[in-house]
């Protein structure tokens, strides 16, 4: 599979426990992709496609168990005006699940991070605008899949200041 890569996209690659690499690609169309490589060769499948309107910043991490963890962004457009999603899709057995949306607030940053709790579960963080008082100040949100969805979001962080500017949006 031949996949078309913009100077600007930014991917990661892990290793999993049997020495093979994992690298997560979203290039800023509507396809998110997964390369692995074996030891011997590179294999590609997509993880998402056909998501409107722009997927990038697309982050990786691996469970104790070998299970892949994946967070991207995504943007919409909703009557015009774009719109900030986080999308996530876990990897298992040879299959990508259907990738789920974060319950992300409004004006979510496009760079999510994602890692691993103790018990091997996925735990994203991202940075956002409060849509609570105080209104607009950015902070450092977090959560995870459960079996029923996203568990809730929790703010790790009440403020946090970009270039020295905390100031809430006008």
């Amino acid at each position: 599979t031949s996949i078309t890569i913009p100077d600007y996209v930014i991917s990661e690659m892990m290793a999993d426990n049997s020495a093979g690499l994992h690298v997560v690609i979203a290039p800023g169309g509507s396809e998110v992709y997964h390369s692995a490589f074996n030891g011997s060769q590179w294999t590609t499948q997509t993880i998402a496609e056909n998501l409107p309107v722009f997927n990038d910043n697309a982050h990786l991490t691996i469970a104790p168990d070998g299970t892949l963890h994946s967070v991207w962004h995504r943007q919409i457009l909703i009557g015009g005006v774009p719109v900030s999603h986080l999308e996530y899709s876990s990897f298992r057995a040879g299959v990508w699940t259907t990738p789920s949306t974060l319950p992300i607030g409004v004006l979510s940053s496009p760079g999510p991070a994602i890692g691993v709790n103790a018990l091997g579960g996925a735990v994203v963080t991202w940075r956002a605008r409060s849509p609570v008082p105080p209104v607009g100040i950015l902070s450092i949100y977090a959560s995870e899949p459960s079996v029923t969805g996203w568990a809730p979001v929790t703010r790790i962080s009440d403020r946090i200041t970009l270039g020295g500017n905390d100031s809430p949006l006008s």
